[in-house]
């Protein structure tokens, strides 16, 4: 079987005007999981419409993967937005994990706890 040049999945936009980055960091766990033939993730996006100059949101996205039903193999990406959870502190160790049951699905999220309660 020939491999087939990666598939680029743009899923939303880094938050800006922060001084530490939130997303992709080199000691990051688990923010991108595949379960039971779902694909998941985990990232921040910008508050659009935020007081906070530098607040952002976290996001969860999935999509199914398809191995033979389709010509490149994976759904579309569905997204959620958590744009009830503000988070401001401008700390690039507020990274998101997550993991996935695959008993029953159910995702578990852990994000902003560094060096807070």
């Amino acid at each position: 079987m020939k491999l087939k040049d990666p598939r680029v999945s743009v899923l939303g936009t880094d938050p800006t005007d922060r001084s530490h980055r939130i997303n992709a960091n080199s000691f990051q766990q688990n923010a991108l999981t595949t379960v039971n033939g779902w694909q998941y993730a985990a990232f921040y996006t910008n508050a659009a419409f935020s007081d906070h100059k530098r607040s952002c949101y976290p996001n969860l996205t999935r999509r199914k993967i398809h191995p033979t039903e389709s010509s490149d193999g994976v759904g579309q990406w569905e997204t959620i937005c958590f744009d009830d959870y503000e988070q401001t502190v401008d700390d690039g160790h507020n990274t998101i994990s997550i993991g996935v049951c695959s008993g029953d699905g159910t995702v578990h999220m852990a994000f902003d706890h560094h060096c807070d309660e």
